[in-house]
C-alpha cells in the first residue's frame, strides 16, 4: 500500500510539472520568444492581457495616462479576486508595489516581472503565497521612453540588442520626479501608490559604474532616515530574512556600490531624498527597495536575478505578513505624535559598519586614446575583503512640526499635488487673520543651469517672523496629525532639499512688483531718517563699516526703503502659515 502511494504521488508531481511546463510554454514571455531580447510596450501589455484572459487570478487595470497617449497599466495579482485595496486589506493581505521601467534602457525589471507573473497564476505552488499577499506591478512606467527604441543609449551596457530610453516624453528623470511632479506619469504613480498604499515597494533598474561578480545589489532606505520601529524592524529582521532568502535561491547579492573610485576602500549608502523612488516611498512608512542589476553581466543573467529577487521579495513579505502589517501600523500610528522632524541628512564618514565584500582588483594602464591612466578592472585577480560599510546617516536640520500648516488657494499646483498625496485638508469657511509662524526668505542659491526642468534652490536661510496675514475664504488649513505628515513637512518647510520651495514653486515672493525711483525717494528717506533715530544709528554704523555701501548712492537708498513702510509687505514672504494650537 505505501508503495502505490509512493508511485502515485510520483506520477501526480510529474503530471503537475509537465501540466505546469505546457502552461508556461504556451505564455512564454517576448523575452523568452524572443531570444531573450528585451520587451517592448506593446508585446508587454498584449502578454499580461492574455495572462488575464487564462487566470482569474490576475487583473490588466489601465491606471492613468502617462506623457504620450498610451496609458500607465498596473496588473493586480490575488487569490480570491482580491483586485481593490479594500478587499485586500479585508483579508489581510499586504501589498507589494513592483515598478518597471522607470528608466526603460534598463529593462531587466520589465521582463522579469512578466515571468514571474506567469509562474504567479499559472503554478499551483504560489496558492498558499497569493492568499497572503496582493502584488501591484507597473509593467512599465515610463511609457513614452519606452518607445524611444535605440540601441546605443546605455553606452556601458552588455546589452539587451535594443531597449528604451531613460528620459520621457520631455526628456525628464522620472526618478527625480516623484516630488516635483511635472510629469503625468508621477501624478499617475502617485494616485496609484495612494489608491494602494503599498506595505513594500519596489523599483527595479540596472547599475552603472564599478565591476564585481555580483549580477545583483540592493539600495534600501537608511534606518536613521524611518520611522524608528519600522527601521529597526526592517534592518534587523527583514533585510537579513530577504537576504538569506535571495541566497537560498543561488542569487549572492551586495549592498548597491556607491564608492569613491575604488570600492575596495569603502561602499557608501546611497542617501534617496524624496525625490527619488525609494526616498519618496519610505516618506509613508513603505518599506522601499531599489533593486540594482549589474549592467556588465548579460540581460538574460540580470533578468534572472531580477526574477529570484522578485520572488524572493514577495515570499518574504507573505512568511512575515502579520509583522509586516503591524510594524506599518505602528509606525502610522507614531509619525503623528513626532514633535520634531528631521528634514535634511547627511552620510557619516565618522561612523560605519562593515561588510565581506567580493571584488575585482582595481588596476591602473596607460589609455591608448588618451595616453594617459585609465581605470581597469581585472577580473583574473578577484578578492574577498572586510572593508567600510558607510551606513549611518544624521540629521543635519530639523524643525518644530506645526500643528496646522494654512496654504492659500492661489497656489493651485501646490493644492493639487496635496491631493494627488493623499492629504487630508479643509478650507476655511470665512476671511481670517491668522496668527501664527511666518518665514522670510534671506537667503538661498540656485545653480547657473537647470536641474530637471528646475532652478532648484539650496543653502535656504530663513528669518522667522511671529505675526498676523490675512487668509481668504477657500484657503486650505491642514492637520499634521495625520500619515502624510513627513511628507507635509518635508515639502512645505522651504529649507528640506526636495521642498516645493526649493523646487521653485514659490518664486513669485522672490521678485519685488514695485520699487522707487531714487531721485523721488531721496525727501521720503530724510524723512524716515528724521523720524527713526534707531534707524537712522544703524545706517550710520554700517555706512561707517562698509566703505563700499558708503559710497553707493543706490543701495544706500534701498537699505532705508527695505527697513520701511514703503516696501513691498509680502517680498520673500513664504506665503504658507505655521500654526500652532498652544
Amino acid at each position: 500500500m505505501k508503495l502505490k502511494l509512493t508511485r502515485l504521488l510520483i506520477i501526480c508531481f510529474v503530471f503537475h510539472l509537465n501540466t505546469f511546463g505546457s502552461i508556461a510554454q504556451t505564455f512564454r514571455t517576448p523575452f523568452e520568444k524572443n531570444n531573450l531580447q528585451s520587451t517592448s510596450y506593446t508585446e508587454c501589455i498584449a502578454f499580461y492581457k492574455s495572462l488575464e484572459k487564462f487566470s482569474p487570478l490576475l487583473k490588466v487595470v489601465e491606471s492613468g495616462p502617462s506623457d504620450v497617449s498610451y496609458p500607465i497599466h498596473t496588473i493586480v495579482i490575488s487569490g480570491n479576486k482580491d483586485f481593490t485595496p479594500n478587499r485586500a486589506r479585508q483579508s489581510g493581505k499586504v501589498v507589494l508595489l513592483y515598478n518597471n521601467g522607470i528608466h526603460p534602457g534598463e529593462p531587466d525589471g520589465i521582463d522579469a516581472a512578466m515571468s514571474f507573473a506567469r509562474d504567479l497564476v499559472t503554478d499551483s505552488k504560489y496558492n498558499l503565497l497569493l492568499k497572503k499577499i496582493v502584488l501591484v506591478i507597473i509593467p512599465i512606467y515610463n511609457v513614452g521612453g519606452s518607445l524611444q527604441r535605440n540601441s546605443f543609449t546605455r553606452a556601458n551596457q552588455n546589452g539587451p540588442e535594443s531597449y528604451g530610453f531613460r528620459g520621457n516624453r520631455q526628456n525628464l528623470d522620472l526618478n527625480r520626479d516623484f516630488i516635483k511632479c511635472d510629469s503625468k506619469n508621477a501624478e499617475t504613480f502617485t494616485k496609484i501608490f495612494h489608491y494602494w498604499q503599498p506595505t513594500i515597494f519596489l523599483d527595479s533598474h540596472t547599475t552603472d559604474g564599478a565591476d564585481y561578480p555580483y549580477a545583483m545589489t540592493l539600495i534600501s532606505s537608511q534606518r536613521q532616515k524611518m520611522q524608528k520601529d519600522l527601521g529597526q524592524f526592517m534592518y534587523e529582521k527583514f533585510i537579513p530574512t530577504f537576504t538569506k532568502e535571495m541566497m537560498d535561491q543561488g542569487l549572492e547579492t551586495s549592498v548597491y556600490v556607491n564608492a569613491d573610485n575604488d570600492p575596495e576602500n569603502g561602499i557608501y549608502d546611497f542617501l534617496d531624498s524624496p525625490r527619488f523612488s525609494s526616498g519618496y516611498a519610505n516618506l509613508f512608512n513603505t518599506l522601499s527597495f531599489v533593486s540594482e542589476s549589474h549592467m556588465l553581466k548579460t540581460h538574460a543573467v540580470r533578468v534572472q536575478a531580477h526574477q529570484i529577487l522578485m520572488q524572493s521579495l514577495a515570499n518574504i513579505a507573505g512568511s512575515l505578513k502579520n509583522e509586516l502589517l503591524q510594524i506599518k501600523a505602528l509606525a502610522n500610528s507614531n509619525i503623528k505624535k513626532m514633535k520634531t522632524m528631521p528634514i535634511d541628512w547627511e552620510i557619516q564618514t565618522d561612523q560605519f559598519d562593515s561588510l565581506i565584500f567580493k571584488g575585482y582588483t582595481q588596476e591602473k594602464a596607460k589609455s591608448s586614446v588618451t595616453g594617459l591612466d585609465r581605470i581597469k578592472y581585472n577580473q583574473n585577480k578577484p578578492y574577498i575583503k572586510k572593508i567600510p560599510y558607510y551606513n549611518y546617516c544624521k540629521v543635519t536640520r530639523e524643525v518644530v512640526k506645526p500643528d496646522y500648516y494654512l496654504v492659500p488657494a492661489a497656489y493651485r499646483s501646490i493644492i493639487e499635488r496635496l491631493k494627488w498625496n493623499a492629504v487630508i485638508m479643509r478650507r476655511l469657511a470665512r476671511d481670517t487673520v491668522v496668527e501664527a509662524v511666518y518665514y522670510r526668505i534671506a537667503e538661498f542659491k540656485s545653480p547657473a543651469v537647470p536641474y530637471e526642468n528646475h532652478f532648484l534652490h539650496s543653502s535656504v536661510k530663513l528669518d522667522t517672523l511671529h505675526t498676523k496675514r490675512v487668509f481668504y475664504k477657500g484657503d486650505y488649513i491642514i492637520s499634521t496629525d495625520q500619515i502624510a505628515a513627513r511628507f507635509l513637512v518635508e515639502t512645505l518647510e522651504p529649507e528640506a532639499p526636495d521642498s516645493y520651495f526649493a523646487w521653485n514653486f514659490f518664486d513669485g515672493i522672490l521678485q519685488r512688483k514695485e520699487y522707487f525711483s531714487s531721485y523721488l525717494f531721496e525727501e521720503t528717506a530724510q524723512q524716515i531718517l528724521l523720524e527713526n533715530p534707531v534707524l537712522k544709528l544703524e545706517f550710520e554704523t554700517k555706512k561707517n563699516s562698509d566703505p563700499e555701501f558708503a559710497k553707493n548712492p543706490a543701495a544706500m537708498l534701498a537699505y532705508l526703503y527695505n527697513k520701511s513702510a514703503w516696501s513691498e509687505p509680502d517680498f520673500k514672504i513664504y506665503p504658507i502659515a505655521r500654526s500652532f494650537v498652544n
